[in-house]
């Protein structure tokens, strides 16, 4: 059906006559939770997020021990406070820079406390004012500063991705750089208080001597990657290696590993010692003999690498353990079995899979980069990435707050207050694949105790020719959301 922007706008008068339905299956009435319980934003999140890749998003976040939280990334601002670019915090109620005349030029990947005063940031970037350099920078409560080894990067947007401190003389960094007059740093180095060094003869694998996850715990400092060895070349790792403090470990020797893929995420359990990994690689591997449903995620048992249900979509970039959860994020439609959007929680305990629901909504429309535990004991989590909508909070953008939650979501056979004041926000051209069309923006009312409702907007009347029949329904254009308002397609 060919559509002019005339007909577009009265196809849309028709719609709005008529159109907007509540669809869906049945359920359950919900119980409606206090207001500040599933997903909320913090302010109105980060300016300038971009969900599609490789956009701009918040990478990393972290919390001090008087709850103020520190967030990394790359985006133009936080809550539009005036020097927050790249690297902010949030004392509760609001953001802010830092400090007074601090500033980050680049994309900060990596955030970590070593006390709740002083803090290392890594990244892209060029500078750290006031008196910070490159790619590194330990801040003091008052001003940067870089250790004195020059690192640098091989190319524009890599540097450093991540950074454990066990110690103000123990800071474990990693990522894709090289420190100048030092060959076996290249990649990961640890700072002992007083200069910058390599860890044990380092990592080799030429062009892969990258770190992209990391954790640690009693027994060291495991990191994941893409390195094919360690030890200066002496000890295959195939990109999962735990550095004990004096000596490298792998897990299961030269033939076990991920096949093929990197490691993005590492994360241990501190009674188990059990080691996740995530990342983009296909399958793992025991001696060579692959592991059936390990498609971005795996689990080291102490033995051997298992499988504990894999991912349908891109990537794990993110894992961490909060009490007797092991939550996940990333790219990701399913993970082991169960729809979850972007991010999921898997329980130790009875080994099942939960998605992050609140109301109609599964987790988040964008990458998952950071999960944290908000230290309030109530089960909540921040969570940071590239999304610019959390639930049915649209100020979400980059960075969120989950508490879980019993909103359950309302659809068809149950009592709901009627919509009003559909209208036309407006329509502009548009193109679908290699399809080109109008792309048509709707907005209605829901009134107050309407809850959380799924609503489905369809089209219907115009038919072939020009005819208008109001009792035909279309399958197409159509759109579903849980927010009152949507846009719809119609191609030429």
């Amino acid at each position: 059906m060919k559509l002019t922007r005339t007909a577009a706008l009265g196809v849309v008068s028709m719609l709005l006559a008529s159109a907007l339905v509540v669809g869906g299956p049945q359920m359950a009435a919900p119980t409606v939770s206090a207001s500040d319980e599933g997903w909320t934003a913090l302010g109105t999140g980060m300016a300038g997020i971009e969900p599609a890749w490789p956009g701009k998003r918040v990478f990393q976040i972290a919390r001090a021990s008087d709850g103020t939280l520190y967030a990394g990334g790359n985006f133009t601002s936080a809550g539009g406070v005036a020097n927050t670019a790249n690297f902010a915090k949030w004392n509760g109620s609001q953001w802010a820079p830092v400090a007074d005349g601090a500033s980050v030029n680049g994309p900060v990947y990596a955030v970590a406390l070593e006390s709740d005063t002083a803090l290392w940031i890594g990244g892209a970037f060029t500078s750290a004012s006031p008196s910070g350099s490159a790619l590194l920078a330990r801040w003091n409560g008052t001003a940067f500063s870089t250790p004195a080894a020059a690192m640098t990067a091989p190319q524009t947007g890599e540097g450093v991705e991540e950074i454990t401190v066990i110690s103000p003389t123990e800071v474990y960094i990693g990522g894709n750089f090289s420190v100048s007059g030092q060959s076996a740093s290249t990649g990961f180095v640890k700072f002992d208080g007083t200069a910058l060094g390599p860890v044990g003869q380092g990592l080799d694998g030429g062009a892969n001597k990258i770190v992209n996850g990391m954790t640690s715990g009693s027994s060291g400092v495991v990191i994941g990657g893409q390195f094919p060895s360690v030890n200066g070349g002496n000890t295959t790792a195939r990109k999962i290696a735990q550095w004990d403090g004096t000596n490298w470990v792998t897990f299961g020797g030269a033939t076990s590993g991920p096949a093929d893929g990197l490691v993005a995420a590492v994360a241990r359990h501190a009674t188990s010692g059990h080691v996740a990994i995530g990342g983009n690689f296909t399958k793992v591997q025991n001696a060579g003999v692959d592991v059936a449903a390990t498609k971005g995620l795996a689990l080291w048992n102490g033995t051997a690498w298992e499988s504990i249900g894999e991912i349908t979509g891109a990537v794990v970039e993110e894992l961490r353990v909060i009490g007797d959860h092991l939550y996940v994020g990333g790219e990701f439609s399913a993970i082991g079995g169960v729809t979850a959007r972007n991010i999921a929680r898997y329980n130790l305990t009875t080994r099942v899979w939960e998605p992050l629901i609140d109301g109609c909504q599964n987790g988040v429309n964008g990458v998952v980069r950071s999960i944290i535990d908000t230290g309030l004991n109530d089960g909540s989590i921040y969570v940071g990435g590239g999304f610019t909508n959390a639930g049915l909070v649209p100020e979400a953008d980059g960075i969120a707050k989950f508490t879980p939650n019993s909103r359950g979501c309302r659809t068809t056979g149950e009592y709901l207050p009627p919509i009003t004041n559909v209208r036309l926000q407006g329509f502009h051209a548009d193109r679908v694949g290699n399809q080109s069309g109008i792309r048509v923006h709707v907005a209605w009312d829901v009134p107050e105790g309407a809850g959380y409702v799924q609503y489905t907007v369809t089209t219907r009347g115009l038919q072939t020719g020009g005819t208008f029949d109001p009792a035909v329904e279309h399958a197409t254009p159509t759109c579903t959301s849980e927010v009152p308002s949507c846009s719809l397609f119609f191609p030429h």
